[in-house]
């Protein structure tokens, strides 16, 4: 990876002078989110820096960037941190951890180094599948009154089994290298039966050995983290753990007619605004204060 390699000196300069820390993230997409939506209040305490800023020198972003780029600002006296999506764990192939279903034990692991927090979702945009949010924006959009977060968890769950497979197969591949496009089954809208065996003639064309076999092995490995009895909110805040946010807000947007994954601004914004930025980035961030006073 580039890393810092050949970022100007005066960008390490810069970074040195403003002080407190440094958080890496993996995209511009991200640095919205966290820097401009979220923890905007912070001023000067935490620096939220996207890792495919200047794309020519930083390789173009992603979790193998995001840890060269804090290896080299500790290198360079910078208090630094990275936060990388959970699926960073498929990449370096640490399938045990990413199959981990304990939010404790996940939490506490550093694979990825001391100084890498990796989220406890998919990707960033699975935490934008709140239900509360996500109802306030569809109201908005239907210009209608809002419903309870417990309905909207509900509609969402109705699709619980085609978001699963969607995730399935996307898992399937990426140990080649591969991955769905997100809007996969909106054009046109495939469900149940339909939808699955859309993707077994994808993976099909993708050379994938028994398709078939193989997404429903891979299936019971993404029900282990659905919790069918659970009421529908913890059930749907569990269940986004091991679906692929950017499928699933562009799936459930073509389900319900609002354009969900066009929405992620709004989405993240409403979140800060409904006080529900989730336990476990508030979690790294109260970290990565507390080690900006030492």
């Amino acid at each position: 990876m580039a890393g810092f390699k050949r970022t100007p000196d005066i960008g390490r300069i810069r970074l040195r002078q403003r002080g407190g820390v440094v958080v890496f993230v993996e995209s511009e997409d991200d640095y919205q989110i966290f820097a401009k939506r979220w923890f905007f209040d912070l001023g000067a305490r935490i620096t939220f820096e996207p890792a495919d800023r200047d794309t020519p020198e930083r390789g173009g972003g992603g979790s193998g960037v995001v840890c060269s780029l804090v290896d080299k600002a500790i290198a360079d006296g910078i208090c630094a941190f990275g936060i990388v999506d959970r699926d960073s764990l498929m990449s370096n192939d640490l399938w045990e951890l990413w199959w981990e279903k304990d939010d404790t034990s996940f939490l506490a692991s550093r694979p990825l180094g001391d100084r890498i927090r990796i989220l406890l979702r998919w990707e960033l945009e699975n935490y934008l599948l709140d239900a509360v949010v996500m109802e306030i924006e569809i109201a908005d959009e239907r210009f209608c009154s809002t419903r309870s977060a417990e309905t909207c968890a509900r509609d969402c769950l109705k699709y619980a089994d085609e978001l699963k497979n969607l995730a399935a197969a996307n898992i399937i591949l990426q140990r080649t290298g591969g991955k769905i496009n997100p809007g996969f089954g909106t054009n046109p809208r495939h469900a149940d039966s339909e939808l699955h065996n859309e993707l077994i003639t994808h993976l099909t064309k993708k050379s994938v050995p028994k398709p078939k076999e193989v997404l429903i092995e891979e299936r019971v490995l993404v029900d282990h983290f659905d919790l069918p009895d659970a009421e529908p909110l913890k059930r749907w805040e569990r269940l986004t753990r091991m679906i692929d946010g950017k499928s699933a807000l562009k799936y459930l947007g073509s389900m319900f007619g609002v354009a969900l994954d066009q929405r992620r601004g709004a989405l993240a914004r409403r979140i800060w605004e409904q006080n529900r930025i989730p336990e476990d980035v508030q979690g790294y961030v109260d970290e990565f204060l507390q080690a900006s006073i030492y």
